[in-house]
């Protein structure tokens, strides 16, 4: 069952910083798979993001190449509260993302409207998003269905 933690609690301590609008900031790269809840590759995809920020929001423009050669394209308008806390929508989140920084790590809350072959299923996504390097980030999602783990998300984030 999928259990709800708080906001990277398991997080290692890190000398870096992830201020979002800084890491997205112009061209980003990144790649990723999907499993079900099973470890079964069922996707995998390429992502080309172009992040401009005007000093209250962050707006990320991304374009997603499945290995099926199927495409999505996805606007993040992300706006910051505090030093720490984010609050994001996007053409395909339900209502409000919310988040949170913490050191070299963030973690996302949001329910977004997935695609199912000719259906579209509200899902919860929590990602985790750890900075390893200026240039390299890791993010890992749950999504789940009314609680229940139904796969996950590992992606790749590398700045040119």
């Amino acid at each position: 069952m999928f259990e709800q933690r708080s906001a990277l609690a398991d997080a290692a301590p890190s000398r870096q910083r992830l201020v979002l609008e800084d890491y997205f900031l112009g061209p980003t790269r990144a790649w990723g798979i999907f499993q079900d809840r099973f470890g079964n590759l069922r996707r995998q995809f390429k992502v080309t993001i172009d992040g401009r920020w005007d000093g209250r929001d962050l707006v990320l423009t991304e374009d997603f190449l499945y290995d099926d050669q199927s495409i999505d394209h996805r606007v993040w308008r992300i706006r910051k509260q505090d030093d720490a806390r984010y609050q994001a929508v996007a053409n395909d989140v339900v209502g409000l993302a919310s988040g949170t920084a913490s050191g070299s790590s963030f973690s996302w809350i949001y329910d977004f409207r997935l695609k199912l072959g000719s259906r579209i299923v509200v899902v919860r996504f929590d990602d985790r998003m750890y900075l390893q390097d200026a240039r390299t980030l890791i993010t890992r999602t749950r999504v789940s269905k009314i609680g229940i783990e139904i796969g996950q998300i590992s992606m790749f984030f590398r700045k040119s």
